[in-house]
């Protein structure tokens, strides 16, 4: 009985393109919160190294960097992030960890 096709049942659990939507949904919203926290790193690191004064600073700190060095890290790392947060958008397998 070729006319004899199973459809579905309502509410049951397919693997069809509505998976791979809310898949592609959370990789869009990764992306997007990559893309703004490496900004916002950048925009950090850009603020420590123009300007010492901008941030409070503490005698007893666990770590011996200076904030210039802070920067420079917050600098370095916010633009892999935002590099990373494109490469999502792009499909790269290497940026979604996993």
């Amino acid at each position: 009985m070729a006319g004899n096709i199973s459809q579905p049942q309502p509410g049951s659990r397919t693997t069809g393109p509505s998976h791979h939507v809310l898949r592609s949904g959370w990789t869009v919203l990764a992306a997007v919160l990559m893309i703004f926290g490496g900004v916002m790193a950048i925009f950090e690191g850009i603020a420590a190294i123009a300007k010492d004064d901008l941030f409070v600073r503490t005698a007893n700190y666990a770590f011996q960097f200076t904030l210039t060095s802070w920067g420079w890290i917050h600098l370095i790392l916010g633009i892999v992030i935002l590099l990373a947060g494109c490469a999502l958008f792009s499909g790269a397998v290497w940026a979604r960890g996993g």
